[in-house]
């Protein structure tokens, strides 16, 4: 049952950055940064909401893995720095960190405050 969820969540979670990638195409940077502080949000919603196990591989690690990215984050600063944008590589991880932060800490103060009700 866990690894069915997993493989749920992961296949949504790659379906849906597919779509969001689709949509703004030629906008990669920008939407690697609204992926990557959802998914920071729904990691932090799981937490607060402390879901049961197979939940969590579902919406967790299974989608917000699939979903979110780490690689393709680095790859788009190094290009940014290889092309002297060094302003915009700066903003770019600011961005992506201090907002993944502040999104998955207000995921887990949420997800509290709906498992105290």
């Amino acid at each position: 049952m866990n690894m069915l969820m997993l493989m749920i969540g992961g296949f949504l979670g790659a379906v849906v950055r597919f779509f969001i990638l689709q949509k703004f195409e030629g906008k990669a940077s920008f939407v690697t940064v609204i992926v990557n502080t959802s998914g920071a949000f729904v990691i932090g919603l799981c937490t607060g909401l402390a879901v049961n196990t197979p939940m969590y591989l579902l919406f967790g690690i299974g989608f917000a893995g699939a979903y979110t990215t780490f690689s393709t984050m680095s790859k788009e600063f190094f290009e940014m720095l290889k092309n002297r944008n060094y302003r915009e590589s700066i903003s770019y991880l600011s961005v992506i960190y201090g907002c993944g932060f502040l999104l998955t800490a207000f995921g887990i103060y949420l997800g509290t405050l709906i498992q105290q009700l």
